[in-house]
């Protein structure tokens, strides 16, 4: 869901006021008339072909590596596996008034237009940062290429938008970056490596900060949680305007957007490193105070990162955060009546979700046609009836009504393999602590002879 969006200033205010608004004057600073028909926008630093077929070949991997995998599923039932039944997200927006959207997308035009007569021209101090620009223009643009307008009130949202990437290209050409010394929320940009699109993110500076301090400051990582509705539009709205959630004093808190809600995975996690490297870019972060924190989907982007990246992070604190850990994917063996399993087609799989302790629970309840000899029932290590059958095991066939299905899905091992691994870890650690303490001695024992 990486969506563009930008905004237009309506020409009836203008005629109102007996005057051209603000973008028409930069316009013709910018040596191009409004009029000129725009060409879509490719950004200097897409990716060629070659970076292309690799980045084809990475999400067909990963497709394949989420169809096949046990806890790939159909988030809300067996409905959902029906094309015409379901259910899209981010959901359909609503229908803003014609008269806005003929006003936005000139507006949205026009401002993508001067930011492309701008940039050749731009200073070279100030060019990097056109990105801070384009984020406006993109948040609009694509809120109305897909129908992202979720509430009537985005429409005045989105001419705010517009206005602030006019004022801020109008700042860059004079080269100036005003925004950049300024305290409290702002949204910043930069080009991804992944496919050469512009993308957000937010940044809380502390009160108080100076860009010519000598200090590095400590910066935490602020992961948001799920929001259907969150749309680069609202996600630029919200760091333009509120601090957030959790905003320590002296301290930067970056809010990555991460390409919507995807619990920092794949093209999210690179999005947050991203993110983090051009604020380093910009400002002076100490790189040993790294904290990250979340709640809900952001607590499980929290987890992700603290676990993977343990040694990169002073503190972590997720809230109420998912992990894939046992007990949260159901370790051990779980049974289920054929009642519980509703709507089923009595020859496909089908993957659904129960509630196993309290927790929500992925389970694929597995079936032949009610022709076949029931066997008993099937303990498939990994919860994949491909694998069940590559592998030679029997699957169980179809039940009766009151018959109980057992689905056993085997983490101990795979929990096995990961402590195995730390232990592993920890002894190599161990055995360089121990190589530090000799060296330690050895120096002071040559400091003692010299």
């Amino acid at each position: 869901m990486n969506r563009a969006r930008s905004l237009a200033i309506p020409l009836w205010s203008a005629v109102a006021c007996h005057r051209f608004p603000p973008e028409v004057g930069l316009a013709a600073r910018c040596g191009f008339t409004p009029s000129k028909a725009v060409a879509s926008h490719r950004s200097p630093n897409s990716p060629g072909p070659l970076r292309l077929v690799c980045a084809l070949f990475a999400f067909a991997f990963a497709l394949a590596l989420t169809l096949t995998s046990p806890l790939s599923a159909f988030p809300d039932g067996v409905a959902d596996n029906l094309v015409d039944k379901v259910r899209p997200i981010p959901p359909p927006g609503v229908e803003i008034p014609a008269d806005d959207r003929r006003q936005l997308t000139g507006a949205v035009a026009r401002l993508g237009a001067a930011i492309e007569s701008a940039r050749p021209d731009l200073p070279p101090a100030t060019r990097p940062r056109i990105t801070d620009v384009e984020i406006f223009h993109k948040a609009v643009d694509w809120a109305l290429r897909y129908n992202e307008f979720f509430a009537t009130n985005e429409v005045t949202i989105a001419k705010a938008l517009l206005a602030e990437g006019w004022k801020r290209l109008g700042a860059l050409v004079d080269g100036r970056t005003p925004w950049l010394s300024q305290t409290g929320p702002v949204a910043l940009g930069y080009v991804s490596r992944i496919d050469g699109s512009v993308q957000p993110y937010g940044l809380v500076v502390p009160d108080g900060f100076s860009t010519n301090t000598p200090q590095r400051f400590r910066l935490d990582f602020w992961f948001h949680g799920r929001g259907e509705k969150l749309s680069e539009l609202s996600f630029i709205n919200d760091r333009t305007n509120r601090r957030g959630e959790f905003a320590p004093a002296g301290a930067f808190v970056l809010h990555p957007y991460g390409r919507y809600c995807n619990g920092s995975r794949f093209a999210g996690e690179v999005d947050a490193w991203e993110a983090l490297a051009n604020a380093q870019s910009r400002y002076p972060i100490d790189n040993d105070r790294l904290v990250v924190r979340g709640f809900s989907l952001g607590g499980a982007s929290c987890w992700h990162f603290a676990v993977h990246h343990a040694a990169r992070w002073a503190a972590a604190a997720p809230g109420a955060g998912f992990r894939f850990a046992p007990r949260h994917v159901g370790a051990g063996s779980v049974t289920l009546t054929a009642k519980q399993v509703e709507d089923r087609p009595s020859a496909n799989p089908e993957v659904r979700r129960d509630r196993v302790n309290g927790e929500v629970e992925l389970l694929e309840v597995v079936e032949e046609p009610a022709a076949a000899p029931r066997p008993p029932a099937a303990s498939v290590p990994d919860g994949s009836a491909a694998a069940a059958r590559a592998a030679g095991l029997p699957i169980p066939g179809e039940p009766a009504d009151d018959d109980p299905v057992l689905v056993t899905i085997d983490y101990q091992s795979v929990l096995k393999d990961s402590q195995s691994a730390l232990k592993d870890k920890e002894k190599e650690l161990s055995d360089l602590h121990d190589r530090y303490l000799r060296l330690a001695a050895d120096f002071d024992n040559f400091k003692k002879r010299a």
